[in-house]
């Protein structure tokens, strides 16, 4: 899982276990910037549908780890009944409840399995990302290609493989460009069952002392 703690996280004043924090899915299409400010920035891309609404954090707890400088947010994962989304989900987003959209707080972003691509194989339809991923991925999931010359899309994977030092990813669609640009990143399709988001092992997010 990929994370971002969005610059406005980092600089406003938040309290994470007495303030309204809520949660808000996005889709396919969102590309995440650190210099997001406001739902406002999000909304264009949040997920719609049946079962869907915006999810206040449950038992939220922040922790001082003091031997590695750093505070640890975290809180039940959340969960979406009766999930029938009109689009995949990419990642969640996690603000502070001011007034309205225009004025809630961006703390940060989650998202799935994700990496830049590296390589592309178009003879073979294979994209490449740095590292051992090949964990994370597994035949017939979905992936969204954003951000990339020409192979920007859904696609569905058909087999992957660590080839150090790089994770390759088969698809069944044709990949068609060449260029080795943009990033990858797991997406989930619902189907009318419970959804949830889980979030990292050890916590939601953290900050560390500069």
């Amino acid at each position: 899982m990929s994370s971002i703690v969005f610059n406005s996280g980092k600089g406003s004043k938040f309290d994470w276990e007495n303030d309204t924090i809520t949660h808000m899915l996005v889709d396919e299409n969102y590309i995440a910037d650190p210099d997001d400010n406001t739902v406002s920035d999000p909304v264009a891309d949040e997920i719609a549908g049946t079962g869907y609404s915006r999810k206040t954090i449950a038992n939220p707890t922040e922790t001082e780890d003091a031997g590695n400088d750093k505070v640890v947010f975290d809180a039940d994962n959340p969960v979406w009944t009766g999930a029938n989304f009109t689009s995949y989900v990419k990642g969640c987003v996690t603000y502070k409840n001011n007034t309205n959209d225009a004025d809630h707080r961006l703390l940060v972003y989650n998202e799935f399995a994700s990496g830049a691509i590296v390589a592309v194989n178009t003879g073979s339809d294979i994209f490449s990302i740095s590292g051992d991923l090949s964990t994370e991925f597994e035949a017939g999931d979905k992936i969204v290609v954003n951000g990339s010359t020409g192979n920007d899309g859904i696609y569905t994977v058909t087999n992957v493989a660590f080839n150090s030092p790089n994770t390759d990813i088969t698809v069944s669609e044709d990949v068609t460009n060449a260029t080795a640009d943009g990033t990858l990143t797991l997406v989930i399709e619902t189907n009318g069952g419970n959804f949830t988001f889980t979030f990292p092992t050890g916590g939601l997010f953290e900050t560390v002392a500069a």
